[in-house]
């Protein structure tokens, strides 16, 4: 099992009970960023049927978040899907990169691949936030055959929240199947620290159920886009050249006829 606790480096002192939302801000995101792939068999994150309401925003390219209902034991966390316009092989090669965590957690200062062996990536994750520095020690577990990663915190070393695990699953989508749908799952304990537990507050764990949107945005961007270059190249310099062809000269005058009056 891998999990549990990030280092922190106070700048400055917080006071008790006072908030930072930045602070707030930083620590969810990158308690996203460790979310990105974790036992999806915790009850609380898994995902249900999709209504036909929310199949019909997913068609329009909108993301659907499912927060945690009632959940007493102070769980932070839920489930989220959304259609990405490209096939199922071409969204997971791009979430195997490691630069990628830059762009679907746009909070990340620094990414390290610790350890990689097999299917499993061990990376660390650091954030600079205004008071402190964040770093956040994830585990990784990539699935091919089921298009699925999970992730843990890492339990060796330790975290502002007691724990946190999560993952991210592709399907084909469409009657074509040359789409694809992201569920992601997350579910964050962040322990007894009351300061803590009051930044992961509504508007974080919305943040932090944005993940699909963040992974969208970085797969049209590294992917669908240049790989488009080329092509649209291509046919620029295949089509047909339909600049007008120029003008053909004027003819030549006739020659003047013997005895015309200008010889006269």
């Amino acid at each position: 099992m891998l999990s549990r606790h990030v280092n922190i480096e106070l700048r400055s002192a917080v006071p008790a009970g006072v908030t930072s939302p930045h602070l707030g801000r930083r620590v969810l995101l990158a308690a996203a960023a460790m979310a990105l792939l974790l036992p999806s068999s915790v009850a609380d994150a898994r995902p249900r049927r999709l209504t036909g309401a929310e199949l019909r925003r997913l068609e329009r390219g909108r993301i659907i978040r499912r927060p945690l209902e009632d959940d007493r034991r102070g769980l932070v966390g839920g489930t989220s899907y959304i259609v990405i316009d490209a096939p199922l092989d071409a969204v997971w090669r791009a979430m195997q990169s490691l630069p990628a965590f830059r762009t679907m957690f746009p909070s990340v200062d620094r990414i390290r691949l610790l350890e990689s062996e097999g299917v499993r990536r061990v990376v660390r994750i650091e954030q600079e936030g205004d008071v402190a520095t964040f770093t956040w020690v994830v585990a990784l577990a990539f699935d091919e055959r089921r298009h699925e990663v999970r992730f843990r915190l890492d339990r060796n070393h330790r975290h502002i929240v007691d724990d946190g695990w999560g993952y991210v699953r592709l399907a084909a989508h469409g009657a074509a199947g040359d789409r694809t749908l992201v569920t992601f799952g997350a579910v964050i304990d962040p322990g007894d620290d009351a300061l803590v537990q009051d930044m992961l507050n509504d508007r974080a764990e919305r943040r932090m159920l944005g993940m699909p949107r963040r992974l969208k945005r970085h797969v049209v961007g590294s992917v669908l886009r240049p790989a488009r270059r080329p092509v649209a190249a291509a046919r620029a310099a295949a089509a047909p050249d339909t600049t007008p062809p120029p003008a053909a000269p004027a003819p030549p005058p006739p020659p003047a006829r013997a005895g015309s009056g200008l010889m006269q």
